[in-house]
């Protein structure tokens, strides 16, 4: 695997835990 994979793979997980933050912060405590 080349590196420009893997720096591909590591921003688009951090865009999905960005999304997964805020969706948990939009459901407040229903979300827990």
């Amino acid at each position: 695997v080349t590196r420009d994979i893997i720096e591909k793979l590591k921003l688009e997980l951090e865009n999905d835990i960005d999304y997964l933050n805020k969706e948990l912060e939009a459901a407040g405590p229903l979300g827990q």
